[in-house]
């Protein structure tokens, strides 16, 4: 019997939000939604590749926070692409 393929979808800033998610679902895809690509967030997604990389797919996407619209409807078209999605939403850094 194949292996059931999930793909987990998660707003991503740091590592310690993230973790309980990934290791909770063990996902075989992790779709990163950053809506910041400074040197903290960028050494957190590294971490994470090298926590995982060897059994998930990681995808990194780029969110700009101004226009919920234009994010809620690009989350949808990720969730539509993969075949089993979770989500998970970390609290935010800022406020919205």
């Amino acid at each position: 019997m194949a292996e059931e393929k999930t793909t987990l979808v998660s707003t991503f800033y740091s590592v310690a939000p993230f973790m309980p998610a990934a290791h909770a679902y063990s996902p075989t895809k992790m779709i990163l939604i950053v809506d910041n690509l400074n040197d903290e967030v960028k050494e957190n997604i590294e971490h994470i590749k090298k926590t995982f990389s060897n059994v998930a797919q990681i995808e990194v996407v780029k969110m700009d926070r101004g226009d919920i619209y234009a994010d809620a409807k690009r989350t949808i078209e990720l969730l539509d692409r993969e075949h089993l999605s979770l989500i998970h939403i970390s609290e935010p850094t800022r406020p919205y």
